[in-house]
């Protein structure tokens, strides 16, 4: 999952800050090599160049057996923003995904945000793309590539010819010197580590999101020492080992869809305007009645298309695309309109028709192409694999073993960590930050309830949330200040206002 750019409704699934200060131990010595900050690092804007270095920093493929010459060593590309005036504990800033590039998402995502401009004035920022993370600029080493998925007929015949794939690849990246199990998302935590003591750092603060924040507690929990307090937005703690099973999925997604509807109910603009939106949300949500059958003028020169769905399809896809906040205004119209059969008054409801029959095909199905370090993390992460993608018969295929309940255990510690979770989240909700605060004696929750996943690149909220985390890492033993998360109230369309057309 991807990280959205600010004030934008991209979904996500990822990010994370470490910051660097005590003694390191019995690790072997790591180099960071610095090189010219050319294109092929990105554009960083309004940087002065003599805070920008780029480099890269070797580590071994298996850190078992770190001088097995039949597998190549591992080269991860390096940013480290230092301004001269800052002077604060360094941060580290990774995303999730897994397998999304934090140095493009630092350049696109989190350096645009309050919480980032903040950062790179007071403190060091790094940034590092994950071992084997596919990129066009060919700036890591090695590049493990994405699978692409081949629709088949049935599924089963999908997920043979993804096996088939997975097979080819893996003995192809055998005669390179290269096995995908040692891609895992562990052995990227310890690269975290890695990285860190190459750059001369010693202690971190851990700012988090999405499956950036399973990395960060992985890494509490494997190097205490290291860590000084953490900040996870979006919360995905190990022990939830159903979070990409397509049941999941699809509840978080409608959940999101109830809570708009909840809210409108309750404020009394949106209430006068939507009389009857309990009883149309309730026609919608009831599984028992029949599929609804849509007629639409589809985008993309689809032309006029009549299509059967399930009606938590429809639910699903709206929750994901209520991320956005002008997406979210707009949802009440969205249902009145969808229980009604009425798919031409708003423009948006021809795209949604049409991505809730991709949607329902891809959860029957084996899902999109993904990196293959995406693959590798699932397959190690969950005992399951990821079921959209064949399950544990892939993972085999790619010869990724599953880590050990060690890898699905809560993770407890005593160290300060501010956990944020977001109301209207269809990708980690609420209630797993909830799940995680049980074991982190020293944590504290901020929830933002009128936002989608990821608070902090939210337009709305992305000053309050700079607020939050900056009270936090000044003060990690009081309550941080959080006084303005009730600021925001929602706010929808009256019906005669139209939809946007997103197209």
């Amino acid at each position: 999952m991807s990280l959205p750019r600010p004030g934008g409704g991209a979904v996500v699934f990822a990010l994370q800050l470490l910051v660097v200060t005590t003694a390191w131990s019995q690790t072997p010595k790591r180099s960071f090599v610095e090189v010219p900050c050319t294109q092929l690092w990105g554009s960083f804007e309004h940087l002065p160049s003599n805070a920008l270095h780029c480099g890269t920093v070797t580590v071994p493929q298996n850190r078992r057996a770190p001088n097995d010459t039949r597998l190549v060593k591992v080269v991860l590309p390096v940013v480290h923003i230092a301004a001269p005036n800052a002077t604060a504990t360094p941060m580290v800033f990774l995303p999730g995904g897994p397998g999304e590039s934090a140095i493009f998402a630092l350049q696109r995502a989190f350096l645009r945000t309050p919480s980032g401009e903040l950062a790179v004035r007071r403190r060091p920022v790094i940034a590092f793309d994950r071992r084997g993370f596919a990129t066009e600029t060919g700036r890591a080493n090695p590049d493990l590539g994405a699978v692409n998925t081949e629709r088949r007929a049935t599924r089963e015949a999908s997920i043979v010819a993804l096996r088939d794939s997975m097979k080819a690849n893996t003995k192809w990246l055998a005669s390179q010197g290269v096995e995908p199990r040692y891609f895992s998302t562990l052995d990227a935590v310890d690269d975290i580590a890695d990285v860190i003591r190459a750059l001369g750092y010693t202690k971190v603060v851990l700012f988090t999101a999405s499956y950036g924040t399973r990395e960060a507690l992985y890494f509490m929990r494997r190097y205490p020492d290291l860590v000084e307090s953490a900040v996870l937005d979006g919360v995905a703690p190990p022990q939830t080992t159903n979070l990409f099973e397509p049941e999941f999925i699809a509840k978080a997604r409608g959940s999101v869809v109830g809570r708009i509807a909840a809210d409108c109910i309750a404020d009394l603009a949106c209430a006068a305007e939507y009389p009857e939106l309990g009883k149309t949300m309730a026609r919608l949500a009831d599984s028992s009645t029949a599929m609804l059958r849509l007629t639409a003028n589809f985008p993309e020169n689809l032309g006029w298309r009549t299509v059967r769905l399930p009606r938590q399809a429809i639910l699903s896809t709206l929750g994901l695309m209520a991320t956005a906040e002008n997406v979210r205004a707009i949802v009440p119209q969205l249902l009145e309109d969808f229980a009604s059969g009425d798919t031409l008054r708003r423009p948006l409801a021809a795209d949604i028709v049409l991505a809730a029959s991709a949607d329902s095909i891809g959860r029957a199905g084996i899902g999109p192409a993904a990196p293959l370090v995406y693959d590798i993390a699932v397959c190690a992460d969950f005992p399951n694999g990821s079921p959209q993608r064949g399950g544990r018969a892939t993972c085999d295929a790619l010869q990724v073993p599953f880590g050990g309940l060690d890898v699905i255990a809560p993770v407890t510690t005593n160290i300060p960590v501010l956990l944020i979770a977001s109301g209207y989240d269809a990708r980690t909700p609420a209630s797993l930050a909830d799940e995680a605060a049980r074991t982190l004696p020293r944590g504290r929750l901020v929830l933002f309830p009128l936002i989608g996943h990821v608070a902090f690149v939210h337009t709305t909220v992305m000053a309050c949330v700079a607020v939050v985390v900056e009270s936090f890492l000044a003060h990690p033993e009081t309550e941080p200040a959080n006084l303005c998360v009730g600021s925001v109230a929602p706010a929808f369309m009256p019906r005669s206002v139209d939809a946007p057309n997103r197209r």
